[in-house]
């Protein structure tokens, strides 16, 4: 019973700990952990346990945090849990647990591919006892312990939620095109698209743009865009609606359909029944890249950064091309036999994403997960 941030009720007993703030956008975590008795936490304006209210004193008293941070710990502490499960994103309540309740492992899974440029910006994670990071590919763990004497434990499992879509979904290896080009979007809503807006971001997207339209227009194409789905954040009010328009506009004269943002993982179907896919290094791209898919990705130039990175070469990715490069690329992609180039681009495959044609990576973190269940707390 609660009343307001006050809980009456007891706390139940569970084996792992889900993140309240995870849970809207990775329906996976809820699917992954079916057969496993979890309890959901808030973090943001945590309920207050009175039954616990000593250890909630305690915490106070003896870490400095808040009442908030102290009712979290209390929580997790008499839940009995052996392991909390989130993503990446969410940073605060695993250094909170590693603070309050270090007796609890910790499993993270990591929201996208590393890039050393992000990892610098907005601080890598760092290792901690009972941490460990579920990440895409070799590349990510590499890039992590070559960079950072102070790395988190990292696991190569490959990306849950390309593992969940192919178990939900399937994946036919004799896939035929239903459709010639996907462009795949990255608009962010009216604030960061302006004409004026000068980043590097925004010189990559329209250059994407540009070329996508004059090739689709020169040789009378028709154009899926797959319109971006709320994956990591909520999306602002009508943007989908602007995003249509801004695309509308973009794609004037082109024979153009669009992706249901609302259907669960409707940019990775429409990838898989396009011949070719096209877009700026995002995490879906490098998803479909490694489920075998034919990819053209359109990187940033490395000596800018690696926001719009990508860090294997190949013939998957042009660097700011001319129009004319970008033609003779896409050109040649078309041509080719999607079989033929999976297996032609497998290692890179691989090293970016491991078991990409499989759902290799649930059953890889279910597993994590009843491991330390099992295991004795410390």
């Amino acid at each position: 019973m609660r009343f307001g941030r006050l809980d009456f009720g007891r706390q139940l007993p569970a084996e792992v700990a889900l993140l309240s703030r995870n849970l809207e956008f990775w329906p996976e975590f809820l699917e992954v952990t079916t057969d496993f008795a979890t309890v959901d936490l808030e973090t943001r304006f945590a309920p207050i346990p009175i039954w616990n209210a000593r250890a909630v004193g305690l915490n106070f008293m003896k870490h400095g945090v808040s009442i908030g941070w102290s009712a979290f710990g209390a929580r997790l502490s008499a839940s009995g849990v052996r392991v909390i499960f989130g993503t990446d994103q969410t940073r605060e309540p695993f250094e909170m647990a590693t603070q309050l309740v270090p007796e609890v492992e910790q499993l993270l899974v990591a929201h996208g591919s590393v890039r050393l440029e992000g990892l610098l910006k907005h601080n890598h994670i760092k290792r901690a006892p009972g941490r460990t990071l579920c990440v895409w590919g070799q590349h990510d763990l590499d890039l992590y312990q070559e960079t950072f004497p102070d790395a988190v434990n990292c696991v190569v499992t490959g990306s849950l939620r390309n593992g969940m879509h192919i178990r939900m979904n399937g994946l036919d290896p004799n896939r035929v095109p239903k459709k010639p080009i996907l462009f795949v979007s990255q608009y962010a809503g009216l604030r960061k698209e302006g004409p004026s807006i000068s980043s590097h971001r925004n010189r990559v997207l329209r250059l994407i743009e540009q070329h996508v339209a004059r090739y689709c227009r020169e040789q009378r194409l028709p154009l899926l865009v797959a319109l971006r789905p709320p994956v990591s954040g909520t999306l602002e009010l009508g943007q989908t609606a602007d995003e249509i328009r801004h695309f509308n506009s973009v794609f004037d004269g082109i024979e153009l359909s669009f992706t249901n943002p609302s259907l669960r993982y409707s940019t990775y179907i429409a990838s898989d029944e396009a011949d070719v896919t096209i877009g700026a290094p995002s995490g879906s791209l490098t998803e479909s890249f490694a489920r075998g898919n034919k990819v053209l990705m359109v990187r940033q130039v490395p000596e800018s950064g690696t926001y719009m990175g990508f860090p294997l070469e190949g013939e998957w990715l042009l660097t700011e091309p001319s129009y004319g490069e970008f033609q003779i690329r896409l050109d040649f992609l078309r041509s080719e036999n999607r079989a033929q180039i999976a297996r032609e681009w497998k290692s890179e495959r691989e090293r970016m994403v491991g078991g990409g044609t499989t759902p290799d990576a649930v059953n890889f973190i279910h597993s994590l997960l009843g491991d330390a269940t099992k295991r004795s707390k410390p």
